[in-house]
């Protein structure tokens, strides 16, 4: 006998329109090492419908994996909304590994797409002879490193001409919505693929008082990088729950975290050990 309660898949759409919905005058902010620009959610989520558009254009089609080679920042958050709610599979790269490892990962979960931070831009360049099967590459805030490369597009133009709506289809719960891989201590990085049942169920669970107690009275600054299993889901579960967050970009040395504590006060953050030691130390 099934039940006669409505249904819906349970996945990133649903977060993505949850918190833009219910949330809309909470905000994202991106530090630039001096300062704090925020964006209301709302802003963020019509940024979002402007990339799924963008990709839609460029041929995106369900399944396809999108690289994410960026700092934790707006247009990384706009990728880890839009990417899964328009059927891709949102790939984020971890740029601290060698090149040998990083043309592995692109090329393992087979990327058509690339979305690269210009401050990454000389990272990678020496990685995208090995990368044959990347077809385009969106490029936040060009630096030059890769200007000769014909397959780079600048996000900013690419999304500028496009509605900030989209229609963001239904998809199987149980498809992917992302992948992380290791960091290959022993061999190759190893890849998990996240469904968008987990991935909502996480940022559900993360929002109950026994575990993170995730609220919209929060201020999450993003230390954890979504590269490492997707910053510890606080991307999804502080935007499902309306909290404000803080993009720090490369900026997590002592200095630039003592100016984002004073200029937020912070209620809840997480980071790996070695930042903690730091900030203990200061």
């Amino acid at each position: 006998m099934l039940s006669t309660m409505m249904h819906r898949p349970l996945g990133v759409r649903s977060i993505a329109a949850f918190g833009a919905r219910h949330f809309a005058g909470s905000r994202v902010g991106e530090y630039d090492g001096a300062a704090i620009q925020w964006r209301r959610y709302d802003a963020v989520y019509a940024g979002a419908a402007r990339l799924a558009h963008a990709l839609a254009e460029l041929g995106l089609a369900a399944g396809d994996r999108v690289g994410a080679f960026m700092w934790n920042s707006v247009p990384h958050l706009q990728a880890c909304l839009a990417v899964p709610a328009m059927g891709g599979v949102l790939h984020t790269i971890n740029c601290r590994l060698s090149c040998q490892h990083i043309a592995y990962l692109i090329d393992h979960a087979r990327d058509r797409f690339l979305i690269v931070d210009g401050r990454l831009e000389e990272e990678l360049a020496p990685v995208l002879a090995e990368a044959p099967g990347v077809e385009k590459i969106l490029l936040v805030q060009p630096r030059g490193a890769l200007a000769s490369d014909p397959r780079t597009i600048d996000f900013s133009d690419a999304l500028a001409r496009q509605p900030d709506t989209y229609a963001w289809p239904e998809h199987d719960e149980r498809t992917a919505a992302g992948i992380c891989y290791t960091s290959g201590t022993t061999g190759h990085p190893r890849g998990v693929a996240y469904s968008h049942k987990t991935t909502y169920l996480h940022a559900l669970a993360s929002r109950a008082v026994d575990s993170f107690g995730v609220c919209e009275r929060d201020t999450i600054p993003m230390l954890p990088p979504m590269f490492h299993a997707n910053a510890w889901g606080l991307p999804y579960s502080g935007w499902l729950s309306g909290a404000d967050m803080l993009m720090p970009g490369p900026y997590t040395q002592i200095e630039h975290l003592r100016r984002m504590i004073e200029a937020t006060r912070p209620t809840l953050t997480a980071m790996a050990p070695t930042i903690l030691g730091d900030l203990i130390d200061a």
